[in-house]
């Protein structure tokens, strides 16, 4: 691989394709580029043959699981779609995709996992406390299906990855090309936490005030944890896990009263952002006392990492060379660029 394709100065996670080979324009040819894939794949997927409902089976006993999974399948597939964009645009990999330090760090994912998963059950047992029956579910009648076993193994086996291609079109494609598209990098940072937000809100197409405040804050959490972290991992747990404590109520509701959409009302809504903001915060904790790099330099000729228990008021002072732990894929020694 072209050590060009890799940042030579300290990058975060969203200022990872400001590399050598690439002037910042590039960035627009890969954005479009990248939605360009996005639509093709929708095209072909929409290709796919509809299964006909066989007779003498009870209705939504496996036709909603099916189509609840088809559903996840597809915005599973924009990992893939993701890690094309990322190689054929700037040839990194889903290493590099994943994280600053060229890997998916899977003890730091199971980490947050841990601490979502804890933190969201917290969250429905307060809303149950104080509040009552959870939002969105007013009137409907909750009971052991037919397809109740179906549905939770469905929920569980998709979400994760319904979840994490989210993460990598969001905050690892749309995040990362926004910001290397401008020059200056706070700037660049603002417009690619703001774009990456309102683009997750707008493409789930939700009418409810309540929904899309919550679809900011899902944003916004997410997008920082990835940008102080330097990796997705984190994001990709909050998502999996708010996603799946979110659905627990619909393997046990009748499919045919079902809503189009459940709307969150507002206390319930202000509960989960508090949630989700302490839950943010927490985790961002996590990461400095681990002291997880989150800031890279993979070739240049001494790599150097910043990692998150430092002040980065001054990121020279603040870097330090890296060690195999950190970029497993470069030793430390002085390597000169083949010209």
């Amino acid at each position: 691989m072209n050590k060009l394709f890799l940042p030579t100065q300290l990058k975060d996670y969203y200022t990872f394709f400001q590399v050598p080979a690439r002037r910042w324009w590039f960035a627009l040819i890969g954005l479009i580029g990248t939605l360009v894939l996005v639509a093709g794949y929708a095209m072909l997927f929409s290709l796919m043959p509809d299964v006909e409902r066989p007779e003498n089976v009870i209705e939504g006993a496996w036709q909603y699981p099916l189509e609840f999974l088809a559903g996840n399948l597809f915005l599973g597939g924009l990992i893939v779609v993701a890690i094309l964009a990322s190689w054929i645009f700037y040839r990194q990999g889903f290493g590099w995709l994943s994280s600053v330090v060229g890997r998916f760090r899977w003890k730091w994912f199971s980490v947050t996992l841990a601490v979502f998963g804890i933190g969201f059950l917290l969250n429905h047992i307060c809303a149950f406390l104080l509040l009552g029956m959870p939002a969105g579910i007013e009137g409907l009648e909750l009971a052991v299906r037919p397809y109740t076993v179906l549905m939770v193994i469905v929920i569980l086996l998709a979400t994760p990855f319904q979840a994490a291609g989210e993460e990598y079109f969001f905050r690892g494609m749309i995040g990362r090309l926004v910001a290397a598209a401008v020059p200056f990098r706070k700037a660049g940072l603002i417009l690619s936490c703001v774009i990456s937000t309102l683009f997750f809100m707008t493409l789930h197409n939700d009418a409810s005030l309540t929904n899309n405040l919550l679809y900011i804050t899902m944003g916004l959490a997410c997008w920082w944890l990835a940008y102080r972290t330097g990796g997705i991992e984190a994001s990709i747990a909050l998502h999996t896990l708010q996603n799946i404590v979110g659905r627990w109520s619909i393997p046990f509701i009748n499919f045919a009263e079902l809503p189009e959409r459940a709307d969150n009302g507002v206390f319930s809504m202000i509960l989960e952002i508090v949630f989700l903001i302490i839950l943010t915060l927490i985790i961002d904790l996590l990461a400095r006392r681990r002291g997880l790099v989150r800031m890279s330099s993979p070739s240049a000729e001494i790599p150097e990492v910043v990692k998150t228990g430092k002040m980065v008021i001054d990121i020279a002072s603040s870097a330090e060379p890296a060690t195999k732990d950190d970029l497993p894929r470069f030793d430390t020694t002085v390597r000169l660029y083949n010209s």
